[in-house]
C-alpha cells in the first residue's frame, strides 16, 4: 500500500488504539505521526499494538515514543518490531518466536499451536502466580500477541479463535532472527545446507517444507538434541517403505515406552504387528486409525488400553467382516467412531 497522509494515518491509528481525537496532546500526536511515517503496517501491526497496551497518559506514551526516537534519527520498522518484542510478557516471547517454524502465511490451528507450546515447555507456571493449567497460560500468551497485532486470528462464529498466523512483514523479520539465533531451523529443499554461522548451533527445532529423504552425515552432530520436527510435505517418503504388494506401509518403532503420549493418529497402511499392547503406547486417551488395511480384528488388543477415551476407525482401517468387543474391554471408552 502507498503511504498515507497525516490525516489518514491518524484516523487509522485512532481506530486501532480506540482513542478519541481530543484525548491526545498535540506533541504526542506529532511524535506518533513522525514515527508512523504514513506506513499502514507500522500503524496497524506495530505501533498501534504497542501503544494500545500502555496506559493512555502523556508520560507513558512519551516514554515509548522517546525510546523509538533514540534508536536512530529516522525510526525504522525494525526498531518498532524489536521494541514490540522486548515489551512482550516473558512467557509470550518463546511462544511468539516458535510461530516462525511454520511457513509464511500458514494458517495455524490454534488448538494445535497451544498444544505445541505446552509440549515445548514454554508456558510453565511461574512460582509466584496462582495455580494455572499450562493451556490457560498459553491462551493468555496468544491473547497478548493478538492484542499487540503481532498475530492475526481467524475467528469461529461462536467467537473462539480457529486459526492464527503472523502478518507477513512480522514473519519475515522474526523468522530469520529466530533462525540466526539458533532457536529454530528450516529445511526448504532436500539439497539444503546450513550456512556457516548456523552450524555452531545444535538444532532443537526443525521445520521441513519439502520432502527430506536423508540428512547428510556431516550434519548428524547438529541433530543430537532435536526436540521437535515439523514437516509440511504430505508424501511421507522418509517414513514409508514398499510392501509386498508394491498403498506403502508406515515404519514405526515401538511406542510402549512413551508413557505420556496421549493422542495417536496413524494414517497409512500398518503391519498387523503394530496392533499389540507391547507395541502401542500404554496410556493413549485418543487413537485414530485410517487406511490401515488391517486384516485381523484389532478390538481385542485395543480394548486392553486402560485409559482410551476415544477410538476412531476411519476408511479401510480394518478389512475384516467381524469385530468382537469383550465385556471387560475398553474400561474408559466414551466415544467410538466408525467410518
Amino acid at each position: 500500500m502507498c503511504r498515507l497522509n497525516n490525516e489518514e494515518s491518524w484516523e487509522l491509528f485512532s481506530n486501532k488504539v480506540r482513542i478519541a481525537a481530543g484525548d491526545v496532546t498535540k506533541p504526542i500526536k506529532e511524535q506518533i505521526l513522525k514515527v508512523c511515517a504514513g506506513l499502514p503496517v507500522v500503524i496497524i501491526v506495530l505501533l498501534g499494538g504497542l501503544l494500545s497496551t500502555k496506559q493512555q497518559s502523556y508520560d507513558e506514551w512519551s516514554r515509548v515514543l522517546s525510546m523509538l526516537a533514540n534508536k536512530s534519527t529516522s525510526t525504522s520498522t525494525e526498531d518498532i518490531m524489536a521494541l514490540s518484542y522486548q515489551d512482550l510478557l516473558l512467557e509470550a516471547k518463546p511462544c511468539f518466536l516458535y510461530m516462525g517454524i511454520f511457513p509464511r502465511g500458514f494458517e495455524i490451528p490454534v488448538k494445535r499451536l497451544i498444544h505445541l507450546w505446552c509440549a515445548e515447555g514454554f508456558v510453565i507456571r511461574p512460582p509466584d502466580q496462582e495455580i494455572k493449567d499450562p493451556e490457560d497460560i498459553a491462551e493468555m500468551c496468544l491473547e497478548e500477541l493478538v492484542t499487540r497485532n503481532m498475530v492475526h486470528v481467524r475467528w469461529r462464529l461462536d467467537g473462539t479463535p480457529e486459526t492464527c498466523c503472523m502478518p507477513s512483514v512480522v514473519y519475515d523479520f522474526f523468522s530469520s532472527k529466530a533462525e540466526n539465533a539458533g532457536f529454530l531451523h528450516h529445511l526448504f529443499k532436500p539439497s539444503h545446507t546450513f550456512p556457516p554461522q548456523q552450524q555452531k548451533f545444535l538444532v532443537r527445532r526443525l521445520a521441513a517444507y519439502t520432502c527430506i529423504n536423508y540428512i547428510p552425515t556431516s550434519f548428524h552432530h547438529l541433530f543430537q538434541h532435536l526436540r521437535s520436527y515439523v514437516a509440511f510435505d504430505n508424501r511421507l517418503r522418509s517414513i514409508v517403505e514398499s510392501d509386498n504388494h508394491g498403498v506403502s506401509i508406515i515404519k514405526l518403532q515401538r511406542m510402549c515406552e512413551h508413557q505420556k503420549l496421549l493422542q495417536v493418529y496413524l494414517l497409512g497402511n500398518l503391519p498387523q504387528s503394530i496392533i499389540d499392547v507391547g507395541f502401542l503406547p500404554p496410556n493413549p486417551r485418543k487413537l485414530t486409525l485410517s487406511v490401515s488395511g488391517l486384516e485381523e480384528d484389532p478390538m481385542v488388543v485395543l480394548g486392553q488400553l486402560p485409559h482410551l477415551n476415544i477410538l476412531r476407525l476411519f476408511s479401510d482401517s480394518y478389512r475384516g467382516t467381524r469385530m468382537t468387543c469383550r465385556s471387560n474391554g475398553f474400561p474408559k471408552l466414551r466415544a467410538l467412531k466408525l467410518r
